[in-house]
């Protein structure tokens, strides 16, 4: 579709000239995929766009509708490449389309689970094995080196930062 001609000022003041345009914009958004391309198509600016979802709450959700829509053919389309092995080169841009649609749905995910009395062993391990092998003072000069007290410290510092995470 080419751009409706509308002056640059009704473009970016959304008024009764550009109302008409809010169903054609919902109904290329699919084609176009993108705000911007879908604006350009059918002869508006990104800001009035932007001005409709702000002042027209139907025109907000039918968008949301719409982008849901989009996010849903991109999967139906990663499907069709993952099971057809002609297409594996579009697979990773795919990816990255859908991860940009639905970063939530999509992100990367890395879960650690870390069991408080896991630390606590773990802890308990390391501290026994410093005071079998760190000496209280040092062999050289006889001075009292304390190091044991504060790697306690600092270790008993970290189980508990890791137990409340």
């Amino acid at each position: 579709m080419k751009p409706s001609g509308l002056p640059k000022k009704e473009r970016e003041h959304p008024t009764a000239s550009t109302a008409h345009l809010k169903p054609l914009f919902l109904q290329e958004y699919p084609k176009h995929g993108t705000i911007i391309a879908t604006a350009e198509a059918v002869g508006i600016s990104r800001t009035t766009f932007h001005r409709w979802r702000e002042i027209d709450p139907e025109f907000a959700q039918k968008f949301i509708e719409a982008d849901s829509k989009l996010t849903e053919r991109l999967e139906r389309t990663a499907y069709n490449i993952a099971t057809d092995n002609r297409h594996k080169a579009q697979a990773t841009l795919l990816i990255f389309l859908l991860k940009s649609r639905d970063p939530e749905k999509y992100k990367d995910r890395i879960q650690q689970d870390i069991d408080p009395k896991v630390v606590d062993l773990i802890v308990g391990q390391f501290l026994e094995a410093i005071r079998r092998h760190i000496p209280e003072f040092c062999p050289n000069c006889n001075t009292h080196l304390g190091l044991e007290k504060q790697l306690a410290q600092e270790l008993e510092n970290l189980s508990s930062k890791l137990a409340g995470a």
